[in-house]
């Protein structure tokens, strides 16, 4: 079971986007789910937090996005 972040945060020097989905949240990660109310889900899809930005730029221009000058949380936002 993982967790899909609803509300985006930073906490011990890591940005959880909004969308992200975390596969195996660790006991702090399942703590800042229930305080800011992430949604449990099943069947999780690949997180992608754990991509470099190189990647996240080949998804979305694979979806036809333009996102030149994006930033990595920015191209996170406008994957999810």
């Amino acid at each position: 079971m993982g967790l899909r972040v609803t509300k985006p945060v930073t906490k011990h020097g890591r940005y959880y986007p909004k969308g992200e989905v975390i596969d195996d949240p660790s006991s702090t990660e399942q703590s800042l789910g229930r305080m800011f109310g992430w949604e449990q889900v099943k069947d999780s899809a690949p997180s992608l937090g754990g991509l470099k930005k190189s990647e996240l730029v080949q998804i979305a221009e694979d979806r036809g996005l333009d996102v030149s000058g994006l930033t990595k949380a920015e191209l996170l936002e406008t994957l999810s």
